[in-house]
């Protein structure tokens, strides 16, 4: 079940985000099944689990381990995955970041494992 959305700590949330490109993706690595290693510009490293029910729709084949292992940097900044047909998902390098430092409010629909 999702927090209820609150304003001042949405707020407080992104206040903590650096500007670019420190929160830039530099390197993904993955590290388990559903688990992924990502370093930022800064120096800033996190770890995110994933859970296969995170990938829907046009982007279920994701839930899948070996095509989740195809992780790698996407649009020059981020974690992403490129699938069949050019296919791309992403996941904002912002909330990576703030993900990393223990700041989210769960809005981005990846709540950390």
């Amino acid at each position: 079940m999702s927090k209820p959305y609150d304003e001042a700590q949405n707020a407080a949330m992104w206040a903590q985000l650096p500007p670019w490109p420190a929160w830039k993706v530099v390197a993904v690595e993955v590290v388990g099944e559903f688990r992924v290693r990502v370093t930022h510009e800064d120096g800033t490293v996190g770890e995110h689990t994933f859970a296969p029910e995170d990938f829907r729709g046009d982007f279920a084949s994701i839930a899948d381990p070996e095509v989740f292992a195809t992780a790698t940097i996407v649009d020059g900044d981020t974690l992403g995955w490129v699938l069949p047909g050019g296919v791309i998902y992403d996941v904002a390098p912002d909330a990576l970041w703030l993900h990393a430092h223990g700041h989210c409010d769960h809005s981005c629909g990846h709540p950390p494992r």
